[in-house]
Order: structure tokens, then sequence, then C-alpha cells
């Protein structure tokens, strides 16, 4: 075994060897790699990949929204969050607390605590775990089973299980046909809006909102349009349907022909994407007043920064 003089000098021995060639590296001009024909080369290979990458998942999302059926969203999307269930069921996820638009959100324009609030889309708790803490009183619901499962589990583990909070496994579908109601706010779960996919399932959403909730603000999360469709690259699905002028020749073949044609389904609605799995809507400005209108609301508050997540707080009109 060696003495603990000798690892003191093996040590200081690593430690200079390191400088040193840090030192060296420090010492070369690596501007002219910026010219060299071998890194110009690799770039453009990259980027000729990339491109080609980019074709192929916008090809499939072309397919995806074509040919699975009005209403598959609904499971693919249950799926998709039944599979990612540890990931959202890990404390740090659990008890990451509010997110900032949630927290101005909710000082702006919510009442204080002890209101009745309604959380739909709750996830595996992040939301009702945070507003059961400021003291709110909340009823929340969401359709993936395990996720709710540990929604209440983390209830309980806080002592809150049974004061004034509960979590029911129910789709939003089930909840407007129970007709419950009482409530003072409505906070949606973090992008659950972007998963109501139908215009016809929104506004009855947004109405049975209003029915809940007569003089309450509703706060919205979603995906916003003008975020994807801005980038040329993101045009898959989303930018118009088969049936426009701008429509691409895949666009007119899995949805003009296969999906309108053949299979006689509704087009695909504007706004609508698929990414990895998951079906979503793509959230306009124009869009959101024009159904908050119909659904009885004015648009209070509109974020589509990037940065603070898409979002928007309604008020009944």
């Amino acid at each position: 075994m060696l003495s603990v003089d000798a690892h003191f000098r093996a040590s200081l021995g690593r430690r200079r060897s390191f400088e040193s060639t840090r030192d060296t590296l420090d010492d070369i001009d690596f501007r002219w790699l910026n010219t060299h024909v071998f890194v110009r080369h690799l770039h453009r290979g990259l980027a000729a990949v990339h491109r080609h990458v980019r074709q192929i998942e916008q090809g499939l999302s072309e397919i995806a929204l074509a040919l699975f059926p009005p209403g598959f969203e609904r499971v693919a999307s249950d799926e998709h969050y039944a599979a990612a269930a540890s990931h959202y069921s890990q404390p740090g996820q659990q008890r990451a607390g509010l997110f900032p638009f949630e927290v101005r959100a909710l000082d702006a324009y919510f009442a204080p605590p002890p209101a009745r609030l309604f959380v739909p889309g709750a996830g595996a708790g992040r939301e009702l775990l945070d507003l059961v803490e400021r003291g709110y009183s909340v009823d929340a619901i969401e359709p993936v089973p395990i996720l709710a499962e540990a929604a209440r589990r983390a209830l309980a583990e806080q002592g809150r299980a049974h004061e004034g909070a509960s979590v029911t496994c129910e789709s939003l579908e089930s909840w407007m046909e129970r007709g419950a109601g009482g409530y003072d706010g409505i906070l949606t779960g973090w992008g659950m809006w972007t998963h109501v996919v139908q215009r016809d399932a929104r506004l009855a959403a947004l109405r049975a909102f209003r029915r809940a909730c007569p003089r309450g603000p509703v706060l919205l999360s979603f995906w916003s349009l003008e975020r994807v469709v801005d980038d040329p690259s993101e045009r898959s699905g989303a930018a118009a349907h088969a049936t426009s002028q701008h429509a691409t020749p895949l666009q007119a073949f899995t949805h003009g022909l296969l999906r309108q044609s053949l299979l006689a389904w509704p087009p695909v609605e504007r706004g609508t994407v698929w990414r990895a799995g998951i079906f979503a809507h793509c959230v306009s400005a124009a869009e959101l007043h024009e159904e908050a209108t119909l659904g009885g609301y004015k648009v209070l508050h509109y974020e589509r920064d990037v940065a603070r997540f898409p979002n928007a707080v309604l008020a009944p009109a």
C-alpha cells in the first residue's frame, strides 16, 4: 500500500499534469477551425440530417392525425401520462408548487382562501397540494387512475385528505354529466386545455365551467398556436386544413383522400398537432377570444410568452 505521502505526491502530479494540459489548450488558437473544410462539411452534414429527421417527424404527424378516429386522442393522452406516471409522481414534481404564472393569476383574479376551487386535469397533484397548503378547499379530477391515486396518497401524506380536498378519478366529460358546482374559481391543470382537441368539446367544457362557477374566474393553460405555427418547419397538421389551397401533397393525401374521402371522418381542426404520441390542440389568440365569448366568458388576461407558459384568465361576461 502507498503511504499517505506517496498518495499526496501522486495527487499533486496529476493536478500539475491537468493544469499543464489546460494551459496548453488555452494557448491554442481555435479560430482556424471556423474555416477548416472538415468542420464546415461536418456542420452541413449535421444540418442535413436534422432537416431529414424533421421531415420524418412531420410525415409521422400527418399520418397520425389522419388515420386515428375522433376521440382516440383521449385514449392516447391517458396512455402517455400513465406511462410517465413515475416521473410526475416523484416528490420533487408533486411538491414543486404552483408555477409563477399560476401564482400571479391566483393573486390577481381569484378569491382568497378558504374559497372553493375546482382543478380538472390535476395529474399527480402538483397544483392541488399547493392550493390546499394555501388554505383553499379543492375538488380535483384526473382521468388517469395511477396519477389520481398518486395525488390521493400525497394528500394523505400531507395530512389533508379530509380537510376540504378531494381527488376523483374521472374524465372531464363524466364530471360535466354529474353537474357538480358551487365553486369560486377553476384552475385547470398545467396544459390540460390543450388536450381538449375538439372545438365542440371545448365549448361544452366552458359552458359547464360557467354553470359550476357562475361568478368566478377560470385559468386555462395550453400550447400556443402562434408558438408552433410561426416556425414554417412546424406546420405539420396545425397550419391548415387539407382542403386548403396551402395544403402540402402529403396533407392532401392523408387528410383529404384518406381521412375525409375514404374514412368519412371530419377534418382535423386547425391547431391540432401530434407530438411523440400526444394529440394536442394549439390555441390561437383569436380562437381563445371567440370561444370564450361563445362560452359566456371574456378574456381578462392572456400570455403567449413561452417562458411564462401560454395561459389565459377568463371571467364570466
